[in-house]
């Protein structure tokens, strides 16, 4: 009887370990659901803001067309100007004395320069926003690819452990049950004169929950020690 109140009292003590262990677990779980979460609502703000992006992209092609019809206005006038520079210098040639042929040139030129300068700074302006505006959305599509494989991993990781805590509440359940028994034996062995009752009992050495607080845990095997007990009354 010694024996099996000793067990006994071993046993308490291993279900209040493993008690524990599953509160950390749990705990460690809760963790993980949190960041779980802030996860997904960090994919979601990214989605939210790729899509404003493609519409702002969207916005940018619009405003291209835009852009486009003031360039072939623009080129128009250009050659609206041309075609006037030319007329001008008939009108010049037709009357020499009336006007100055150089200061005539030089007023071409420069109005033909200052109107390719304009549609050259509006092509530069236009490729570079549309430039800028390429390089965010690749930037969001690329956070958004690695949100969703950490995700994933987390996913994964949270199912694992899931499926370890319910390994772990079968194998608290199984010792309770075993306890309960004992008990009832006990009892049973403390009432009943006469009665033999042989027990056989196998010690566990293995404790997986300890891996997730450690890398360098080693798991050994799982039972290292087998004992049978006779207790007999008379």
């Amino acid at each position: 009887l010694q024996k099996l109140e000793t067990d006994n009292l071993l046993l308490k003590k291993d279900l209040a370990f493993k008690d524990s262990q599953v509160k950390e677990y749990e705990t460690m779980l809760a963790s993980l659901r949190e960041n779980n979460r802030q996860q997904q609502q960090g994919l979601r703000d990214s989605t939210a803001k790729c899509r404003s992006l493609e519409e702002q992209l969207l916005s940018l092609r619009l405003s291209e067309g835009d852009k486009d019809c003031q360039l072939k206005e623009l080129e128009y006038s250009k050659r609206a100007l041309e075609q006037e520079v030319q007329s001008l210098k008939l009108q010049v040639r037709a009357h020499p004395a009336g006007c100055s042929s150089p200061t005539l040139q030089t007023t071409t030129d420069e109005l033909s320069s200052r109107y390719v300068e304009m549609i050259n700074n509006l092509r530069e302006d236009k490729d570079r926003e549309i430039r800028s505006l390429r390089s965010q959305l690749c930037q969001f599509q690329q956070d958004i690819t690695r949100r969703e494989g950490s995700n994933s991993d987390l996913q994964m990781r949270l199912h694992e452990l899931t499926s370890l805590l319910e390994d772990k509440e079968a194998f608290i359940k199984q010792q309770q049950e075993e306890l309960f028994r004992l008990k009832h034996e006990k009892l049973s062995g403390s009432q009943s004169p006469g009665v033999t009752a042989i027990i056989t009992k196998k010690y566990r050495n293995q404790y997986p929950i300890l891996g997730l607080l450690s890398d360098d845990y080693k798991v050994t095997s799982p039972v290292n020690k087998s004992q049978t007990i006779v207790i007999e009354r008379t």
